[in-house]
């Protein structure tokens, strides 16, 4: 048996290493990339880019946390509800607690949360 390779046809007769890209070579784009973003974005196609937004706040301090589920879009308008309050979000949990036991609970409700909060 011959290691001669079988014809790849077609008039493809040449060596694999004719077939190698150029080293070190980079090919220049015809367009800016910030052009190209602006074109697509006036033509009104989608970015495909992460969206720019923070999802972690900074960590509480308190050691305890409360796991439960919320509605689709809730922990995003809590984020918000903070942010706009210029407070943490366990700071804007005990508001939030603060003012349905004053609105609808007893008083011996709002002693122990006043304990438990200073």
């Amino acid at each position: 048996m011959t290691k001669k390779r079988a014809p790849l046809g077609a008039g493809l007769d040449s060596d694999i290493g004719n077939f190698a890209g150029s080293e070190g070579k980079t090919k220049k784009l015809p367009i800016n990339q910030n052009e190209a973003r602006n074109i697509s974005r006036e033509a009104g196609f989608p970015s495909r880019e992460a969206p720019k937004t923070r999802d972690r706040r900074n960590v509480s301090p308190y050691a305890l946390s409360k796991g439960y589920k919320v509605r689709s879009g809730m922990h995003a308008l809590i984020i918000r509800i903070s942010d706009e309050l210029g407070v943490k979000d366990h700071t804007m949990h005990e508001r939030a607690l603060l003012a349905l036991i004053e609105k609808d609970c007893s008083d011996d409700l709002k002693a122990e949360f006043e304990r438990l909060t200073k």
